[in-house]
């Protein structure tokens, strides 16, 4: 069984989606350090484990979107989803 290379579109929105996690984490943490909120109150306001919290900040891995709320909703933050045009966005 060879390997085969994903379509470059793919590889592209890959990247892009990479990026817009990156941005997420980034606005956490910047909230974090504002509040001066330590990471096991966090885990504790979010009710997941303080070690989910220090990889996920770590960037070893990628929580599922309830998770991700939780824990903007801990800091006071909310995310927000909705419907766009993919067309526009690709």
């Amino acid at each position: 069984m060879s390997y085969v290379k994903p379509p470059a579109t793919r590889r592209g929105k890959t990247n892009k989606m990479k990026q817009k996690f990156e941005d997420l984490i980034t606005t956490l943490e910047a909230e974090i350090k504002f509040k001066g909120i330590l990471k096991k109150d966090l885990a504790e306001a979010a009710g997941v484990a303080p070690h989910t919290v220090s990889v996920i900040l770590a960037r070893k891995h990628v929580p599922g979107a309830a998770v991700l709320m939780r824990l903007f909703n801990a800091v006071g933050l909310e995310i927000i989803v909705k419907r766009v045009n993919t067309q526009e966005n690709d």
